[in-house]
């Protein structure tokens, strides 16, 4: 018993004595934002969405085309965009994500038969 007691002892020591040798870190609160680059913002902070090279608009710069254009072309970049829409949406079908979406729809389609009962 004597032993395993000054074994404790030893041991508290080299601790003590391995924790005073070590270098203090610094404190940072992790309520603060950090620094460097986020997940969704570049090295200098900013939000870029790219697409094909080139920034794209929000719906700012879509109101600002279609402020600056005639009404008759305003409704054919209207219809532009609207097939696009289309064409998205009929090729979406076959992606894989399209269906795992599908199945997320019955499953809340399920729970909320579930819940009726």
């Amino acid at each position: 018993m004597r032993v395993f007691g000054r074994l404790i002892i030893v041991g508290a020591l080299a601790a003590a004595l391995a924790g005073c040798a070590a270098s203090p870190t610094d404190y940072r609160s992790q309520r603060e934002v950090p620094e460097g680059p986020g997940m969704f913002s570049g090295g200098d902070g900013g939000f870029t969405v790219i697409r094909d090279g080139r920034p794209l608009g929000g719906a700012d710069a879509d109101a600002d085309a279609d402020a600056d254009a005639s009404p008759g072309d305003a409704e054919f970049r209207e219809f532009q965009r609207f097939q696009a829409y289309q064409q998205w949406k009929e090729t979406a079908r076959e992606t894989g994500e399209y269906e795992e979406f599908q199945d997320w729809l019955r499953w809340q389609e399920y729970r909320r038969w579930q819940e009726s009962r």
